[in-house]
């Protein structure tokens, strides 16, 4: 029997979290040329730009599975006098534990090349929110926030299940989905062979949105004022609007420097019903929200 469809699923997350470390310097990093490098290190390839009169803040990026260096913020930071460095990780693969490093190495070159920042925050997407949230909590005192979009923030458990549910789809179907030989072929057979047998749902079904409940939850007594979670309206992964995720940094760093503390969705409340309509711009034509008239005028 085939399963009921399910509601239709239309959020995706940005999420602001501040670490417990040392309070950012005031000092001003004062004026000076613009730095642009680019190079090899411990952790890969990196990529250095510091803008003309820095202002002393420094972004490190880390990239999703399968991502590469290009940040989605470059322009807003450097045009906001923000530094930003990215690394290209050592390895591809889901090794996040080699990747927090990776950033960690990343921040010591940057001391050594340029000079030691006021503040440093960890921007990670998909799998590297999975790499900013480990840094923060391994490395506390080290950074002193994160900006976590469409992040995975529950460990390992996404990715053992996709691998359960890969073998699972193997078994069902008889279509080999693990011995693809690169990333197109997988992509054929799963969308050709494989989906033609399935139903599958809108929403980010790669990173649902419930692990974010699921980390509140989890957050040790006392660190919860640390967290600020916003949710986004939109089907797909890591398809949130540009703007939404300037204004999402914009609000960190005034956490960071004016202790003026961003407001955020309630993502365990009862109703979800309006979760996340005050950071979509522009809602699907499919939202109920729509429908039911709670979208903003």
């Amino acid at each position: 029997m085939r399963p009921p469809a399910r509601p239709l699923a239309l959020v995706a997350l940005v999420c602001l979290a501040v670490a417990a470390g040392p309070a950012p310097s005031k000092t001003p990093a004062g004026a000076g040329d613009s730095i642009s490098r680019r190079g090899t290190y411990e952790g890969g390839q990196y990529q250095i730009e510091v803008p003309a009169g820095w202002n002393g803040g420094l972004v490190l990026y880390a990239h999703g599975f399968g991502g590469t260096q290009a940040s989605p913020l470059a322009s807003h930071l450097l045009d906001s006098g923000y530094a930003l460095a990215t690394s290209s990780y050592r390895a591809a693969g889901y090794r996040v534990d080699w990747f927090v490093d990776d950033m960690r190495a990343l921040l010591e070159l940057f001391i050594r090349e340029v000079r030691r920042p006021r503040w440093t925050i960890v921007h990670g997407r998909s799998m590297g929110g999975h790499v900013a949230i480990a840094s923060l909590e391994l490395h506390p005192g080290l950074y002193q926030g994160a900006l976590i979009d469409c992040g995975i923030i529950d460990g390992v458990g996404i990715a053992d299940f996709y691998l359960a549910a890969r073998a699972a789809a193997e078994y069902l179907s008889g279509i080999n989905l693990f011995e693809a030989p690169e990333r197109e072929t997988l992509i054929r057979r799963v969308n050709e062979q494989w989906l033609p047998l399935a139903i599958h749902e809108t929403g980010d079904g790669r990173v649902p949105w419930s692990l974010q409940q699921a980390y509140r939850r989890t957050l040790a007594a006392g660190t919860s004022h640390l967290l600020v979670q916003r949710a986004v309206r939109w089907p797909g992964h890591c398809a949130m609007d540009g703007e939404v995720r300037e204004q999402a940094f914009d609000d960190l760093v005034a956490w960071l420097e004016r202790g003026t503390r961003p407001d955020g969705d309630d993502v365990l409340a009862a109703d979800v019903s309006t979760l996340g309509l005050r950071w979509t711009r522009i809602l699907h034509p499919e939202d109920p929200a729509r429908r039911s008239g709670a979208a903003p005028k």
